[in-house]
Order: C-alpha cells, then structure tokens, then sequence
C-alpha cells in the first residue's frame, strides 16, 4: 500500500506515538537531541489520501495546531514554504511506514504529550484538551461559521506572522482587539443633550460584566481595559506614523555613543508595564517599553476568549489540577 507522508515543521509538541486523527495519522519525527531549534521540531501527516486531498487536512491541522499551541512557530514555518516537504512510502501497515520515518528522521524528540489529554501549560486554556476532538469541533466551526473562520484567520495571522524589517506591536495588539470587540461588542451608546453620543456604560464595567462568567481574572480585565482605553487609541491611529520610529535599537545605540545614560543617570527606554497603566507615560513614550510582555499575554487572553465563545457553551470551569 502506498502511503503519502507530509512534513510539519515548526511543531513544538508531538503526540507520545503514532497518533489517529481522522483518515490521517500524526506521527513524531524529531531527532532525540540538544539544542534543537524549533524549525528542528518537526510531525508527519501520513494517510492513504491522494497528496491533494492530504495538502487540504494539513492546512487545517496547522491552524488548530496553532491555535493550541502558541509557543510552536508551525504557521510560520508553513508560511515560509512553497511546497511542503512530500513523499510517498510503500509498506504493509502505517507501522511499517513509522518504522521507516523514524529510521530516516528519530523517534519523537523530547517534548512529547499525551494527545488524548493536553494539559493547561502547554494550552493556556482552563480545561484539559483531547486533540482529537478539539480537531473535530475546531473542523466544524472553521468549515461553517464564517465569523469563527475570519476570527481564526486574523488570531493566527497576527499570532504567527513574523514582518521582514520590524515587529510592529502596536500594529499587533490593535489586531487582537479587534478581535476582542468583534466576539463582546461594545457598550451601549446614547444620546446627549448636545447631540453627542457616549457611552451608558463605561468599558470597565462592561467588560467585568461580560468576562465574568468566563473565568478571567480581574488582571486579566483590567489590562483589557487598558489596552481598550488607552493604548488601544492609539495603536489604531498611531502606528501608521510611528511604526518606523520604533527604532529603539537605534536610540539606545545613540545613547551609547554619547553617553547620554550614564550623564542622565538612566536611559531613556524603560520596561516597566506599571508606568502605562499608572497613566505615567505619554503616548510618545510607548515605544520604550518592554511590549513583547504586553503582546504575549494579551495573545492568551484572547485565546482564552475564543475558547469561552466558540468551544463551550456555558461558563469556563476553573482549573483542573
């Protein structure tokens, strides 16, 4: 029988063993070493599809595969190929087509996981994951909800997208709130004497009312009010002007060469979140603080509200142990 076999680059975690998903199988292909870069991390989607129909599930299973695990870096990796790395191997079973992967590839590396049972570390999600049936819902609603398909499309867009010349943060995080007012909404607006609208209710308000029943945490709520009231402002307007200033590489290099830091008794750049959300920093300050913190958290806390509207029905259960 011949088996068509398609290399997953990028993938963080792999399946303990050969894994069925579907008419296809997950199998682990990294070499069991040190210092492994995560293009080094690598699965193999194997099934007796024709390559076409295989191509179609593997685009899927990156996405899910994404989504899941934000740490992996599949998307990008996926972005950069034209063509994925593909052959054909013939044998009696799938375990003689793993037999022969492994001989060529290695055993599986060593961050290996439970597929049937994916734990919050490796998610960021408040419940334990079976992929398997994670894939089937994700299928579902990628295939047939058009807002789930374009909330998914921009997440992992922003998420796994990495620009040529410079990361553009603000640009990023305006993405994900994006995202964050397309599933809540906004607060009602009305009328003033004037003529002018305003809002009913405040975003603080509104936000605790709508997250409280999702498990967040008021951590979680207050930097969402943050970034909705403050930064939010300003990386929708702003970013288009300043994201080639955001050379802050180029500043402190000046800095350096005259010394400005040491006169000074401190650089200008700084990486402290606090001085934002005491309302400290001008806007013109934005630039010297340690934003990959910033994006990276709010990346979880809008996984996490995906996951509340799209994967369950009712209110996030609290942490299993």
């Amino acid at each position: 029988m011949d088996f068509t076999c398609i290399e997953i680059e990028g993938a963080l975690y792999s399946p303990e063993s050969v894994f069925s998903v579907g008419s296809f199988w997950i199998i682990p292909a990294t070499s069991n070493a040190g210092a492994l870069s995560l293009r080094d991390c690598k699965v193999f989607l194997v099934s007796q599809m024709s390559k076409e129909d295989l191509l179609q599930e593997v685009n899927r299973f990156i996405f899910c595969y994404q989504f899941l695990f934000l740490r992996s870096e599949v998307y990008f990796c996926c972005s950069l190929q034209q063509s994925f790395s593909t052959f054909i191997e013939s044998g009696e079973d799938i375990h003689e087509i793993v037999d022969k992967i492994y001989k060529k590839y290695g055993t599986g590396g060593p961050l290996q996981l439970a597929f049937n049972e994916i734990g919050a570390f490796h998610t960021q999600l408040p419940d334990k994951i079976n992929f398997v049936e994670f894939y089937s819902c994700f299928l579902k609603k990628y295939n047939e909800d058009d807002n789930f398909r374009n909330i998914i499309d921009l997440f992992l867009y922003t998420i796994g997208s990495k620009p040529k010349f410079y990361n553009n943060i603000y640009q990023k995080i305006s993405q994900l709130q994006t995202i964050l007012e397309t599933i809540v909404g906004k607060p009602e607006e009305g009328k003033q004497a004037c003529g002018k609208n305003h809002l009913k209710e405040e975003w603080k308000p509104f936000l605790t009312r709508k997250f409280g029943d999702r498990g967040f945490e008021n951590n979680d709520i207050d930097l969402m009010v943050k970034i909705k009231t403050t930064l939010s402002r300003a990386a929708r307007v702003k970013y288009t002007h300043f994201s080639k200033q955001l050379n802050t590489w180029q500043k402190s290099l000046e800095e350096l060469k005259t010394g400005s830091q040491f006169m000074n008794g401190k650089s200008e750049y700084t990486t402290n979140f606090n001085d934002i959300l005491d309302n400290t920093l001008k806007v013109k300050d934005w630039s010297s603080l340690d934003w990959d913190n910033v994006y990276n958290l709010y990346q979880v806390i809008v996984k996490r509200l995906i996951y509340s509207e799209y994967f369950i029905e009712f209110e996030l259960p609290k942490e299993k142990e």
